[in-house]
């Protein structure tokens, strides 16, 4: 599904929902109260809320560059089962686009859990964009390959071991990509964590992934409860929502929400305000 697009920094950035799956709404909110989140996130009879499979399509008039692949049918099908998990409709969207798979020339998952890889590893013949690089860091794919038994349903063997046949551009650390668009280490929500930061000031937006999972979670305590370092998201969110109040600048959550590209107001009681950009729809409840 196209969300809608945007013009900034001389890119062309279209939002795009490409299915989703549901989670245990306490896991997703971690610490706070379900009747607070659940008024802004109503959860199934399992507590389970949907969380949107949020892509986004990054253009210069050469380059094509994806941010986020989704979930893929190669789930074991209990988990696919339990988290009610669409095969990303990410492709076929592209698609619709005018952009093959062969001419996206990078791809950048904000990190390599199921629901976020997936669907650039379900090609046919190897990953599904076979002549772009996958911009990883280091520290995300040694944890995939072998990952801590508290991670091991996170990071599944038939996302990870495809990307050995992938393009892999390993990153270490902070690093620009093309002129004003470049990947920060995060860490906090997986040990690799990175987020996507495009254009500079006010004509900039950032691609927060599991930082800011929604726009229902922008207030700095609204984390998910598997966050591997819960002090370093918290920081890291901080300075994000600070900066982006500051700027002027945008936000884009790693699962979309009601606001998936958002600019900040601040509250009389100077607590964070989303204010969704117009011409993106919000993603599917």
């Amino acid at each position: 599904m196209i969300l809608g697009s945007i013009r900034l920094a001389g890119y062309t950035i279209t939002a795009i929902d490409g299915g989703g799956c549901r989670m245990d709404g306490g896991a997703v909110f971690g610490v706070v109260p379900k009747p607070l989140w659940s008024v802004l996130t109503p959860a199934d009879d399992k507590n389970r809320v949907r969380l949107s499979f949020f892509s986004l399509l990054v253009q210069d008039g050469t380059h094509s560059i994806v941010i986020e692949g989704g979930s893929a049918v190669h789930l074991p099908p209990k988990i696919a089962e339990y988290h009610c998990a669409d095969s990303s409709s990410l492709v076929a969207t592209l698609e619709k686009l005018g952009v093959p798979a062969g001419e996206v020339g990078f791809f950048i998952p904000t990190h390599l859990h199921f629901d976020h890889v997936g669907g650039a590893v379900e090609g046919p013949d190897g990953p599904t964009f076979p002549n772009a690089a996958y911009l990883v860091q280091r520290a995300e794919l040694e944890e995939a390959r072998d990952p801590m038994p508290v991670n091991r349903n996170a990071y599944q063997p038939g996302d990870i071991e495809p990307l050995e046949n992938a393009r892999l551009q390993i990153l270490d650390g902070d690093e620009e990509i093309l002129p004003g668009l470049k990947v920060q280490k995060t860490g906090g929500h997986s040990v690799g964590h990175q987020s996507v930061q495009i254009g500079t000031g006010a004509e900039r937006l950032v691609f927060a992934g599991d930082l800011i999972p929604t726009s229902e979670h922008i207030s700095p305590r609204w984390m998910c409860a598997f966050d591997i370092d819960p002090a370093e998201t918290y920081q890291r969110k901080v300075d994000m929502l600070d900066r982006a109040a500051c700027e002027g600048s945008l936000i884009a959550a790693g699962h979309g929400g009601a606001n998936p590209i958002f600019c900040l107001e601040r509250s009389e009681r100077g607590r964070f305000e989303g204010v969704r950009v117009p011409s993106i729809s919000s993603c599917p409840g």
